[in-house]
């Protein structure tokens, strides 16, 4: 059959399957053997080639794998290092914020105590009767939230828990005991809040 020279045959692209015919003699000598060896694939311009390591630079390799290995723990220690500090500084101010809050109910507390103290004993006014309601729910607060007031009346004197104002004579108690509180102390958990300020007795012909 001869072609049409009006209609000449469609060139067909070469990824066109119809296009391919069989195998040429030199593509099957290229596909025949073992693939090129890795020294000899073409490295693209730009990348470097991993440098050969012979036996003589094995040493030097693991001195300095070594060395990065070691920089890698210190960094990992000083990491670890300022997260605890980090969180210990945290709850220190978490601490000492808590303190100061307290710090101040306990001198409204103080108020409180003091106007109940010259009140007169009596359950007729509803203004009193609201007052002490409040003061108990202060008290109430503080208590469920660790704050305890200082047992120091009749105690040895505790200068980590008292200030003493002042001594005076007693025969009746040993020397050194908190014969009066003139300012109760308190507790938040293990925390002094408040030092007690207390009377001190002490032996005749001492203090006061």
């Amino acid at each position: 059959m001869k072609p049409d020279p009006k209609h000449p045959p469609r060139a067909r692209h070469p990824a066109d399957p119809e296009a391919q015919g069989p195998p040429l003699a030199a593509d099957m000598a290229a596909t025949d053997g073992d693939a090129p060896a890795p020294a000899d694939v073409e490295v693209p311009e730009g990348v470097a080639r991993a440098p050969e390591l012979s036996e003589e630079g094995l040493p030097a390799a693991q001195e300095e794998a070594a060395l990065y290995r070691d920089r890698w723990l210190r960094a990992a220690a000083e990491l670890e290092n300022f997260k605890r500090r980090t969180q210990r500084e945290r709850e220190e101010w978490t601490d000492r914020r808590t303190a100061e809050i307290f710090e101040g109910l306990l001198r409204v507390r103080d108020d409180f105590e003091r106007a109940l103290g010259h009140a007169a004993d009596t359950n007729d006014d509803p203004v009193l009767a609201g007052v002490r309601l409040v003061y108990r729910r202060l008290v109430e607060f503080c208590e469920r939230h660790g704050v305890t007031p200082i047992v120091a009346l009749g105690q040895p004197f505790d200068p980590a828990l008292h200030d003493a104002l002042l001594q005076v004579r007693r025969a009746d108690v040993p020397p050194d005991t908190v014969v009066e509180v003139a300012l109760p102390g308190y507790r938040l958990g293990e925390r002094v809040l408040r030092h007690a300020q207390v009377v001190v007795s002490a032996a005749p012909g001492e203090g006061a």
